[in-house]
């Protein structure tokens, strides 16, 4: 087998990512593999040119990095046309799709995955050309990925983030967007913080925001939070305090949806920007759909079973 690593050398750990490089480069020695390259990207879009122009030439890609790295390879092994499996190796800040579907992240862990590894073919969503694997998003909080800067991230981890967040939270709170959410099957509108059509449950370091979510389920999961009430504006802390005891999903301002297509509307004359899996993707409206069992991800030997 012939594998390709697309590592990118400014997320994670140094120690970790000297590590998984040591292990890819001893893999050769193992009978399964016959040519191991290691890529590293240097700019933006080099993730996405390496999967689009090379990984059909490949048994296996390995990404390490975070949501943006995933983000970028999973575009160019799908728009190149590639049906090669992917491997995730979360070295990023926040890593939610890798925590919501319990990859391992300790390098003996991931050596034995790829040594012996599991396919799983999972749904991803698309936007117009752009495909997500975790979230679409936009609204209160949503623009924290890439508004956060690089060295912020490198010196305070997820603090990094909150710290963010706090900035212009206020100024959110008093100008909620005005959405139509459109369905398979029914339509709301009004004043919202925040939506979300998820892949997984966990988004933006809230492991179980979408306490329904499967990535093998052939649907996507549609959270908004309203903006109703006369104490709407502290509803919003409420609710993500509720999320650690998962009961935020019947809380009277958290909307809660599966379906396989929903059509985003802003019904003010303003642009609401799309963050994908922490990338900054276009603006509404947006039609959004699932894309059912579209990508090979290995996963260990021991992962659970579907029912």
């Amino acid at each position: 087998m012939r594998l390709l690593a697309i590592i990118n050398p400014a997320a994670g750990r140094e120690a970790f990512q000297k590590n998984i490089r040591d292990m890819l480069e001893h893999l050769s020695t193992q009978s399964r593999y016959s040519k191991i390259d290691i890529r590293v990207t240097n700019r933006q879009d080099h993730a996405f040119d390496l999967a689009k122009y090379s990984g059909g030439v490949y048994d296996m890609i390995v990404a390490v990095g975070g949501d943006g790295t995933i983000h970028e390879v999973i575009n160019g092994l799908v728009k190149g046309g590639h049906q090669t499996p992917l491997a995730i190796v979360a070295a990023g800040t926040v890593n939610d799709f890798a925590v919501a579907m319990e990859l391992p992240t300790e390098v003996e862990e991931i050596r034995q995955m790829l040594l012996e590894p599991q396919i799983r073919l999972i749904d991803l969503g698309r936007c117009e050309n752009d495909y997500f694997f975790n979230v679409c998003a936009g609204g209160l909080l949503t623009d924290v990925a890439y508004r956060t800067t690089r060295l912020s991230k490198t010196i305070l981890g997820r603090l990094a983030y909150v710290l963010n967040a706090v900035v212009d939270l206020p100024l959110r709170l008093l100008r909620p967007l005005r959405l139509s959410i459109e369905t398979d099957d029914e339509k709301i509108e009004g004043p919202m913080y925040l939506f979300m059509v998820c892949n997984t449950r966990s988004v933006g370091g809230f492991r179980t925001i979408a306490p329904d979510s499967d990535p093998e389920d052939g649907l996507l999961d549609i959270i908004a939070i309203r903006a109703k009430g006369p104490f709407a504006i502290f509803s919003v802390a409420t609710l993500f305090l509720r999320t650690l005891n998962n009961t935020h999903v019947k809380h009277r301002n958290f909307y809660y949806k599966q379906s396989t297509k929903v059509k985003i509307t802003e019904l003010k004359d303003r642009d609401t920007v799309l963050d994908m899996d922490g990338e900054r993707r276009g603006i509404l409206p947006a039609t959004i759909e699932v894309v059912p069992a579209v990508l090979p991800l290995v996963v260990p030997q021991n992962y659970p079973q579907k029912q």
